[in-house]
């Protein structure tokens, strides 16, 4: 069996708990040499279960990647060159925290390979940073990018959040503002989300703080649509913006169903129809790479699932999704689209053009909704 996508490794450390985040991580930090290794037999692992495994793209994600040393990142990439063919990579991504780049450490990526920083920025304001539990400080926001850009890596994402309380639209506009100044290439914006089981549910529940004004959040989504279109970007997915040629690669390939491999506690895969995830406890993943043991588990997709992906995954994207992806999962999921997609695009919530479909910006704007009224 060959391969030819995405390589994603997760990892799971971050220095403090944010108040919003429910993905999978520790703030423990003891046992991060046993886990990279593990991490390193699992990438080789994964490559014996392929003829030919070729990578396009490879992401450090997390957690905080930028949590580890030079020497930490580099065993991983050396294992990840030793058994996948990575002559047709075109983009390797650090996910990074701006408290963690020093000039030397972001010299240090270059020389093993990093060519992209995906820093976690969130706000230019302090008070915002203290809210969010965020480790880093408004003057460690402002001093990273220039000092990337400075060194050479100016293939930089930012992520921002908008629509917690505290951000006025002030506020958000000169975040904004300050990454358009620097010519950012491209810029992730995300509504805040109250998730189960982190900080912010628990303290909504006690009232210490309020729920995310809807309105707000709208609000503020359409300011970050007209503001970076109005700079040049382009608006090429719900979240995602970015300048001519520089959308993101690996990203934008789970979007489009390119095949990834991931590693590490708690990362996902998929490929040959199937998906694949690890174990999200890290004690349990370090145990089943040592012994020799499956990590994970894993599941067929069915045409049902098929069919409602790729409405989910491509609907939201500047490329839509094309007619003939959906008669090819089927008949009856061509005709279930039919039946539904010409109220939406009457009521001018999905443009078409030529058979390709994709959400408006007035339909962006409920994404999810319109997205669950095609499902089957």
């Amino acid at each position: 069996m060959s391969f030819s996508g995405g390589l994603y490794i997760h990892i799971p450390f971050c220095r403090q708990a944010c108040h919003y985040c429910n993905f999978h991580f520790t703030t423990s930090l003891h046992y991060k040499s046993r886990l990279v290794e593990a991490i390193n037999r699992e990438i080789r692992i994964r490559a014996a279960h392929f003829e030919k495994p070729e990578l396009k793209t490879i992401y450090f994600g997390g957690g905080s990647p930028s949590l580890l040393s030079i020497s930490e990142l580099n065993t991983i990439m050396e294992s990840i060159h030793r058994v996948f063919n990575t002559s047709g990579v075109v983009e390797i991504t650090l996910e990074a925290n701006p408290d963690d780049l020093t000039p030397e450490y972001i010299r240090l990526l270059k020389t093993i390979g990093i060519d992209r920083l995906s820093i976690g920025i969130q706000s230019f304001y302090e008070e915002d940073l203290m809210w969010m539990h965020r480790a880093h400080n408004n003057i460690q926001a402002m001093n990273c990018i220039p000092m990337a850009q400075d060194i050479g890596l100016g293939d930089i994402s930012v992520d921002l959040i908008f629509g917690f309380p505290l951000l006025t639209d002030e506020k958000y506009m000169e975040n904004l503002k300050k990454l358009t100044d620097w010519n950012i290439p491209h810029i992730s914006a995300y509504s805040l989300t109250v998730e189960d089981k982190t900080p912010l549910a628990k303290s909504i529940r006690k009232g210490i703080d309020s729920r995310p004004d809807e309105g707000k959040s709208a609000r503020q989504f359409v300011l970050t649509h007209h503001i970076l279109e109005g700079k040049g970007y382009e608006h090429y997915e719900i979240s995602n913006f970015s300048l001519p040629g520089w959308h993101a690669i690996h990203n934008s390939n789970y979007w489009l169903g390119v095949p990834y491999i991931g590693v590490g506690p708690a990362a996902h895969s998929f490929y040959e129809d199937c998906r694949y995830w690890n174990i999200a406890n890290n004690q349990k993943y370090m145990h089943l790479i040592e012994s020799g043991q499956e990590t994970g588990e894993y599941e067929i997709i069915n045409p049902d699932t098929a069919y409602n992906e790729l409405i989910l995954t491509r609907l939201r994207t500047k490329w839509g999704v094309d007619r003939a992806d959906i008669l090819r999962i089927g008949t009856k999921y061509a005709d279930h689209f039919d039946s539904i997609i010409g109220v939406l695009i009457d009521n001018g919530i999905v443009e078409v053009n030529a058979n390709n479909y994709k959400l408006t910006f007035e339909g962006q704007m409920m994404a999810d909704h319109w997205t669950e009224e095609l499902f089957i």
